[in-house]
């Protein structure tokens, strides 16, 4: 009962670096910084699992006022400024546990690449984000904290100083400027007959 499917992958370029495919998912900026912090130690990694996450993300949202600020800018895209950057081709963007988190709207293996910009940290705001996505709610994009949406020909993400910047969770260095866009396209044989790429909620196996 199997189908074969095509699975749209995305890629990154840094100004004078290699080219990168990526399966899932970049970031730059606070997403990236908190990977690039936990993937530095390897032991509380290893003793807090998820939790770890969560406090290199204290980490790096208490570090965001020093942070480099990200410029995005892209055809069609009105230029914005901010202090994240998540760019996904699939979804959810992670897991909480087995519990589905879905950051970037839009974002599909079989429809193209989704972008989502996060323009100022307000604990309020952040909560009601995180909120929504454990949820499985639409986050409010074109809002006073967050910008994004569907792109067919990449963005381009600058900054004055070099930002973190990770695939897939895995840190890649730090950048001041990094074009993402669409990658090629991979013939996957889904044993579920679309079950699994229509479902968010399927844990990965």
């Amino acid at each position: 009962a199997g189908a074969v499917r095509e699975a749209g992958l995305g890629a990154l370029e840094p100004e004078g670096g290699p080219r990168r495919v990526f399966a899932i998912n970049c970031g730059l900026g606070i997403d990236a910084a908190t990977v690039e912090w936990i993937e530095a130690r390897p032991r509380t990694k290893r003793r807090l699992r998820q939790a770890g996450f969560a406090v290199g993300a204290a980490v790096a949202m208490a570090r965001a006022g020093r942070a480099p600020r990200l410029r995005v800018s892209g055809e069609g895209i009105d230029p914005v400024t901010a202090v994240a950057v998540l760019v996904a081709c699939g979804t959810p963007y992670t897991y909480l546990g087995r519990r589905p988190l879905d950051l970037v709207p839009g974002a599909a293996f079989d429809t193209g690449l989704a972008w989502i910009a996060l323009t100022r940290l307000r604990p309020h705001e952040l909560a009601m984000i995180a909120g929504r996505a454990l949820r499985g709610r639409d986050l409010p994009l074109g809002g006073p904290a967050l910008s994004g949406g569907g792109t067919v020909a990449g963005i381009l993400i600058e900054s004055d100083t070099p930002a973190a910047l990770q695939a897939d969770g895995e840190p890649l260095g730090r950048h001041a400027r990094v074009r993402v866009g669409p990658g090629p396209r991979l013939r996957v044989l889904d044993p579920l007959g679309g079950a699994a790429l229509k479902s968010p909620a399927t844990p990965p196996t």
